[in-house]
C-alpha cells in the first residue's frame, strides 16, 4: 500500500503528472475497472475525462474507469443497499424505493414545508429577504450538517451562541431549527433524499456496515483524489477508512484554494490526510500565469496577512489600470479594449474573461451588447442566474398560462407583449404592446383573431407580422381544445418544435433560446418526476404547481454549462468564484468593480453561517468581527492567489468610484491595490 501526495497552486501540472500516473498504473497491469477517480463536483472532469478516452483507443476496459464524485458514490451506494437500512434510518414506506431530489425538488418541498409557517406562525419576522433565500439556506443548514459530520438537531445549539444571543437571533435560529426538523421528518414519510439525507445515510448507516465496505473495497483498489481542498470533512473521514484497504492511492492538493468553503469544503482537515502519504511532491513552477503577476500577487497577499516571497520582479509591464466614475463608462472601456486585443492583436476571444465578485444583469447585459457591437463573440455564465429571468423561459411560460385555462394564472399584458416580441420576428416592442392591447382578452385569457379587427389597426400591426400572430394563437387554440392536457415538458417541447423554431419564429436561429428551452423542458421533467410521489400524477396539477413555484424564485435554480459552450471561442463574463471552479487559465483577465466591497466580504446569510458550521469551530465560541476580517482577509488572498495562477499574460483592473447602486465604496481588494502600489513606487522598491 502507497499513498502519494501532490501539492501546489494551480497551473503548476499537478494535473497532467497525475494523469500520467494514471497512465502508468494501467499500462503496469492495474484493471481499469478497478481505477476510481474522485473529484469535489463533475464539472473538473474535463482532464480526465479525456484521458480515459485516449486510453480507451488502445485498451477498450479503459472505460470501465470510474470519475465520479463522493457525494454521487453515496447517491449510488445507498440506492443499491436501500433496503439494509430503510427500516432503521425511520423511512415510512419500506417496500418503495427511494426518490433521490435535485436542488429543484428539494427547494420546492422546503417551501411547502416552510410557506404555512411564515403566514400563519409568524416564523423569521424579525428579517426581510427573499423567500426563495430563505428556503436555500434552510437547505444550507441540513448540507452543513451531513458535511461535518453532525446531526441536525445541533444546527441551532452551534448557531445561536456563536452568533450574538439577543432575542431575535435566538428565535431566527429556533425557527430554523424546527424547519430543519419538519423538512427531515416529511422526507422520511415520504422517501425523499436530498443532498443532506443522502449523504449521512451513506456515512452513517451504510458505510459502518461491513457488507458495504467490501462491496466497496473489492471494486475498487486503486484511488486517484483531486482537489481534496474543495471537498468536505464528511468525505475526509471516507478516505481516512477507505486509504488502508487500497493497494495505492494518489492525492492531489491545490494549495491555497478551497473556494468551496461556503458550500462545506474544508481545506484544512483534508490537509490532515497528508500525513498518511508516503510519498510527497511538491509543485512550485507555474505554467500558466506570468512569473510578474504572481510577484504582483505574493505582494497583495503579503498585505492580506499571508507570508509569501517577494521578487524584485516588476510587474507593471504586465498590468492596466482603468479609473472611471460610473460603471457604463467602465464598461465601454472594457469592451474597446478587449475588441482591440481581439482585432488588432489577434488574442482569441477564448483567451480573454471578465470578472467581477458578483455578475447582476446590467453588467451582464450591458457589457455583452457592446462587445457584440464592436463584433467581439462573448458568452457569459453565473451559477445563480435562474431560468427564469431567461427570456425564452418567460416566453414558453406565458404561452403555456394561456394554453392551460385549468390554471387560472391569467398572464398580464407586459407578460403577454413581452412572449409575442420574443415569439415573432419582425415585431418591435409598439406593436407587440399594440397586439396584447388589441387581440389579448385578458378576462379570458385568450388572443382574439387578427382577421377580426378593423382595419386600420391591421395596417397599424401589418398583415406580415399578424399572419405569423394568427398562427401561433390557432395552435394554442387547437391546443385548449383538446380534451386532455399533455405534460408540460411535452407541451413546451411541441411548441418549440412545431411553431417557435420554425422559420419566421424568434427562436429559429436563436441557438442560446434553443439551449434554454432544452434546460427548461429538463427541469420540467424532472419535476414532474420526483413531486409526483406526493402530488400525484395530474399533470393539471404538476402544471399548476410547477409555473407557481417557478414564479417564487424556486425552481431550475441554475442550469449546467454545456460542453459546446465551454469550448466556443468567446469572452467570457462570469463571476470571478465560477471562474475559478472552471479551471481554466486565460491570458487576458478583465476584473471590474475592483472597489466592489464583494471582493472581500462575505455576503451576509442570516439564517445560516458557513464557518461556525464547521467541524472546527468550537461549539458555543462567539464569531467577532476579528473572526469576519481574519476570514475575509483569508478568502479574498486565496481569491487572487486563484486568480493570477490562471493569468499568463496580463492583468486589466476597473476601478469605478460609483457603484450600480449609486454608493461610493472601497472594499478590501482596492485597499490593498493601493497599498501594494504605494509600497513598490517607492525609490528603494525601484532601485
Amino acid at each position: 500500500m502507497t499513498i502519494t501526495w501532490f501539492e501546489g497552486p494551480a497551473g503548476t501540472g499537478k494535473t497532467t503528472a497525475g494523469i500520467e500516473y494514471l497512465r502508468d498504473k494501467i499500462a503496469a497491469g492495474v484493471q481499469p475497472r478497478n481505477m476510481l477517480i474522485l473529484l469535489p463536483q463533475q464539472t473538473l472532469s474535463g482532464p480526465w475525462d479525456a484521458a480515459k478516452e485516449a486510453l480507451a483507443e488502445t485498451d477498450s476496459n479503459a472505460a470501465t474507469i470510474r470519475i465520479t464524485t463522493f457525494a454521487e458514490l453515496a447517491k449510488e451506494t445507498v440506492e443499491r443497499f436501500w433496503p439494509l437500512i430503510a427500516e432503521d434510518a425511520g423511512f415510512a414506506h419500506l417496500d418503495r424505493p427511494p426518490v433521490f431530489l435535485n436542488l429543484e425538488a428539494a427547494q420546492y418541498y422546503m417551501s411547502r414545508i416552510v410557506r404555512p409557517l411564515l403566514d400563519q406562525n409568524g416564523y423569521f419576522a424579525s428579517i426581510t429577504m427573499d423567500r426563495n433565500r430563505l428556503y436555500s439556506q434552510l437547505l444550507d443548514n441540513l448540507n452543513k450538517a451531513s458535511a461535518n459530520g453532525f446531526s441536525i438537531n445541533e444546527i441551532a445549539a452551534r448557531l445561536q451562541p456563536s452568533l450574538n444571543d439577543d432575542e431575535g437571533n435566538l428565535r431566527i435560529f429556533a425557527d430554523a431549527q424546527d424547519c430543519a426538523l419538519r423538512y427531515r421528518q416529511f422526507c422520511l414519510d415520504n422517501n425523499l433524499l436530498e443532498f443532506s439525507l443522502t449523504v449521512e445515510l451513506f456515512t452513517k448507516h451504510l458505510w459502518p456496515k461491513a457488507l458495504v465496505k467490501q462491496d466497496l473495497q473489492q471494486r475498487y483498489t486503486h484511488l486517484i483524489f483531486e482537489n481534496l481542498e474543495e471537498d468536505t470533512p464528511t468525505a475526509a473521514d471516507f478516505l481516512h477508512d477507505l486509504l488502508p484497504t487500497l493497494q495505492d492511492a494518489l492525492l492531489i492538493y491545490d494549495s491555497n484554494a478551497g473556494y468551496r468553503v461556503f458550500l462545506g469544503a474544508d481545506p484544512a482537515v483534508m490537509l490532515g490526510l497528508r500525513d498518511l502519504a508516503d510519498e510527497t511532491r511538491q509543485f512550485t513552477e507555474s505554467h500558466t500565469s506570468a512569473p510578474e503577476l504572481q510577484n504582483f500577487g505574493n505582494h497583495l497577499r503579503n498585505r492580506l496577512g499571508q507570508k509569501t516571497q517577494i521578487s524584485d520582479l516588476r510587474f507593471r509591464d504586465h498590468l492596466s489600470f482603468e479609473f472611471q466614475r460610473f460603471l457604463p463608462q467602465m464598461t465601454d472601456w472594457a469592451a474597446q479594449e478587449i475588441a482591440s486585443l481581439v482585432h488588432d492583436q489577434g488574442v482569441r476571444p477564448s483567451e480573454i474573461v471578465v470578472l467581477a465578485p458578483f455578475l447582476s444583469d446590467a453588467l451582464r447585459y450591458s457589457l455583452s451588447n457592446r462587445l457584440a457591437t464592436l463584433e467581439v463573440p462573448v458568452r457569459s455564465h453565473r451559477p445563480s442566474r435562474s431560468l427564469r429571468d431567461e427570456r425564452a423561459t418567460t416566453t414558453l411560460l406565458t404561452f403555456a398560462a394561456l394554453a392551460h385555462p385549468s390554471w387560472e394564472n391569467v398572464p398580464s399584458r407586459y407578460q403577454v407583449a413581452q412572449a409575442i416580441s420574443a415569439a415573432l420576428t419582425g415585431i418591435d416592442p409598439v406593436r407587440a404592446q399594440l397586439i396584447s392591447k388589441v387581440l389579448y382578452d385578458i378576462k379570458t385569457g385568450t388572443l382574439r383573431s387578427f382577421a377580426n379587427i378593423k382595419p386600420d389597426m391591421q395596417a397599424r400591426i401589418t398583415f406580415t407580422v399578424g399572419e405569423k400572430f394568427e398562427h401561433l394563437r390557432q395552435w394554442l387554440d387547437a391546443y385548449r381544445a383538446q380534451e386532455t392536457e399533455m405534460a408540460l415538458d411535452h407541451f413546451l417541447s411541441l411548441l418549440f418544435g412545431e411553431v417557435l423554431s420554425q422559420p419566421e419564429y424568434g427562436f429559429h436561429s436563436d441557438f442560446d433560446a434553443a439551449q434554454i428551452t432544452a434546460y427548461l423542458v429538463q427541469s420540467v421533467r424532472n419535476f414532474r418526476r420526483t413531486v409526483g410521489t406526493t402530488l400525484g400524477t395530474d399533470v393539471t396539477v404538476i402544471g399548476r404547481e410547477y409555473l407557481a413555484t417557478l414564479q417564487e424564485g424556486l425552481l431550475a435554480a441554475s442550469y449546467p454549462v454545456t460542453e459546446k459552450e465551454t469550448q466556443a471561442d468567446a469572452v467570457l463574463i462570469a463571476p470571478a468564484y465560477t471562474f475559478l471552479l472552471r479551471n481554466a487559465p486565460v491570458k487576458h483577465q478583465f476584473w471590474l468593480n475592483v472597489n466592489a466591497r464583494g471582493w472581500g466580504e462575505r455576503i451576509g446569510q442570516p439564517v445560516t453561517h458557513p464557518y461556525v458550521l464547521r467541524r472546527g469551530w468550537p461549539t458555543g465560541k462567539l464569531w467577532t468581527d476579528y473572526d469576519e476580517t481574519h476570514f475575509n482577509r483569508d478568502q479574498l488572498q486565496r481569491l487572487i492567489g486563484g486568480l493570477i495562477q490562471r493569468c499568463s499574460e496580463h492583468l486589466h483592473l476597473g476601478i469605478t468610484e460609483i457603484d450600480e447602486s449609486g454608493n461610493e465604496y472601497q472594499g478590501l481588494l482596492v485597499r490593498t491595490l493601493s497599498q501594494v502600489l504605494r509600497a513598490t513606487m517607492t525609490p528603494e522598491a525601484n532601485a
